[in-house]
Parts: structure tokens; C-alpha cells; sequence
């Protein structure tokens, strides 16, 4: 298929008109040097001024301080209590307590006993609560487990209620 003259031409005048884009880097890197050579020079002679107009902080009134969080970082290969490595993935992984015993001994190192329970705010249980060992396995039995449990939160819940019911 050919071209129309007047497309040839716009395509001609397009080639002939090219403009090479370029980007020079060597006068942005002269305006980087002399501003990095002005802080440089200019950043020695900060003078902090003092407030004098006597501006009181409010102090807190809080009658309980604030609790210390710990911070627990599983991380691929690694587990962390506060930055401290305490264990390895692969080692929590291979071991056939469900329960992570350096955890709990890290916890109880940092004087953090309180995390250690089956409490809701708790992190590490205890013990290993009956039903959760190898007995109790498989996708049937964690059913059974869950809906067990389920029934027993609502006939707790209902007795605090004081109420009673059918399916309790």
C-alpha cells in the first residue's frame, strides 16, 4: 500500500525536525555540590533560642501508668520477644508440643508471668488444655471441639442471664 504525498511529507518534515532528547546531569550536579557544600558550611552555626515567654506543659493526672506491651515478631525463620531471638520457626514447627516453651520461658525471663494463661488478653497457655492433644485430630474432630465449645459459651451466658432454654 502506498503513502499519500502529503503523508510522505509529514513524515519527511517529522524525521528531518527530530529533536534528540538528552538529559545532561552535569549542571544538576553542580547546583547538588554548592548546595551541599552551603548546608554544610551553614549548618555549624545553628543557634537554639530559648523560650522566654514561660509556657507551662500541662502534666498528666492519669492515676494508673500506663502497662508495658510486649511485642512477640515471627519473622520467616526466626520468633522474637522484644528483640531478643528466642527460637526458630523450624524448631516450634518440628516439635510436638502444641505449646512454644521458649516463649513462655522468655516471657516469664521478662517478668511478663502475666501473659501465660488461657485468658483472653493471655498469650502462651499455660498447660495444654485437654482435647487439643493428639487425641482430638483432623478436620471432624476440630468440629466437634468448635461446636462443643460454642454450646458451652451459651449455656455459661444463659445462666448468667439467668434464663433457661431448650437448647441449653
Amino acid at each position: 500500500m502506498s503513502m499519500s504525498n502529503r503523508a510522505r511529507r509529514m513524515m519527511q518534515h517529522q524525521l528531518r525536525n527530530k529533536a534528540d532528547a538528552e538529559l545532561n546531569l552535569i549542571p544538576m550536579i553542580d547546583i547538588m555540590s554548592v548546595m551541599v557544600s552551603f548546608l554544610l558550611v551553614y549548618s555549624t552555626e545553628v543557634e537554639v533560642i530559648q523560650n522566654s515567654k514561660g509556657i507551662e506543659i500541662p502534666q498528666s493526672i492519669a492515676q494508673q501508668a500506663p502497662k508495658d506491651s510486649v511485642v512477640v515478631m515471627i519473622t520467616k525463620g526466626d520468633v522474637f520477644v522484644q528483640g531478643e531471638h528466642v527460637t526458630t520457626v523450624a524448631e516450634v514447627q518440628s516439635s510436638k508440643d502444641p505449646l512454644v516453651g521458649p516463649l513462655r520461658d522468655a516471657l516469664k525471663r521478662m517478668g511478663r508471668a502475666d501473659l501465660i494463661g488461657s485468658g483472653p488478653h493471655q498469650l502462651v497457655p499455660a498447660h495444654q488444655p485437654p482435647g487439643t492433644g493428639k487425641a482430638a485430630t483432623g478436620r471432624a474432630a476440630g468440629a466437634r471441639r468448635q461446636a462443643r465449645r460454642a454450646a458451652d459459651r451459651y449455656r455459661r451466658a444463659a445462666a448468667k442471664q439467668g434464663r433457661t432454654d431448650e437448647r441449653a
